[in-house]
């Protein structure tokens, strides 16, 4: 079989974390009259949102589902504590009049199941980067408008890897495929470093 396993918890997960008594009133508090421009306010916020997020147990209903899954995902690969991608998406991610690339965080090597719970919950945490707090701010834009779906992916093992596009990134010429990779993960590939 050429494709990972995988499943999906969806926005109604983190929608449900983020109802409960704790993140959301933290989050309403927090962004009243933020100033985008103010980084160093903006970053204490983005820590105080993350904070919360984390501090807020996920309801035993939900943990038991992503463990459960967890649990499959293991069975159908015959293996114990399969190495997984937790990856972020966020519904808004990329549109019209705004991008959110790369702002959102992804977890490679994650395995067994309580690491599993931990990344799913800081994908949602990443909601409330620096980055993002900012970047919503400055566009007017609401975190309830971008709830966040996470991927969990079994992680193939993969001598190198690397980012295909379809269009030169740089130029926008389309008479080529532009191909940038790494030994590894391509974690730098995707974060733009040199490594």
């Amino acid at each position: 079989q050429s494709v990972p396993e995988a499943y999906t918890i969806t926005v109604e997960g983190v929608a449900a974390h983020m109802e409960r008594p704790g993140p959301d009133r933290v989050v309403d508090d927090e962004m009243a009259g933020v100033d985008a421009d103010d980084h160093l306010a903006l970053e204490v916020v983005a820590d105080q949102l993350r904070g919360a997020i984390m501090s807020t147990p996920i309801t035993p209903d939900l943990a038991t589902r992503i463990v459960d899954e967890y649990e499959e995902l293991c069975d159908r690969r015959s293996e114990v504590n399969v190495p997984t991608a937790v990856r972020s998406s966020a519904t808004g991610e990329d549109g019209a009049d705004s991008s959110f690339a790369g702002i959102f965080d992804t977890f490679l090597g994650v395995s067994g199941p309580d690491r599993v719970l931990q990344a799913v919950q800081a994908c949602w945490a990443s909601l409330f980067s620096p980055r993002a707090v900012a970047y919503r701010a400055r566009n007017g834009i609401s975190h309830r408008q971008m709830p966040m779906a996470v991927g969990v992916v079994e992680l193939v093992h993969a001598r190198c890897s690397g980012v295909a596009f379809s269009l030169h990134p740089v130029t926008g010429k389309r008479d080529r495929v532009v191909v940038e990779s790494n030994w590894g993960w391509g974690e730098a590939v995707v974060q733009g470093r040199r490594d």
